[in-house]
């Protein structure tokens, strides 16, 4: 579980960034699947708990291991395997607002 505080890097806007003292609170549950050798990475399933700006990205990155090919917090973004932020919503669950029922959507990442 990452739980540290993020509030808007009024600086260095769009970024955010973690702030103990003022930061609104911020967690994401995380696991790694597998390392992924030809690309020296470690695929990560993220769970967000909470939903603030940025939040996968700057938690990422404050575990030392920001998302392959993320421009705005990982310096290397430009040495990435991909031209994309290797960022993807493989599933979504939530009420249909409309039909009162929970609705599941899944999709594969195409990284």
């Amino acid at each position: 579980m990452i739980d540290v505080p993020l509030m808007a890097d009024w600086d260095h806007r769009p970024r955010q960034k973690i702030d103990y003292e003022i930061g609104k609170s911020a967690q994401t549950q995380y696991q790694a699947v597998q390392y992924r050798a030809e690309y020296d990475c470690t695929e990560v399933k993220l769970y967000p708990i909470t939903g603030r700006s940025h939040q996968l990205r700057v938690h990422m990155m404050h575990l030392g291991h920001p998302i392959v090919g993320d421009k705005i917090y990982n310096p290397q973004a430009k040495n990435a395997h991909t031209t994309q932020m290797a960022l993807h919503a493989s599933q979504l669950k939530f009420m249909h607002p409309l039909q009162n029922h929970e609705t599941l959507i899944n999709s594969p990442p195409n990284f």
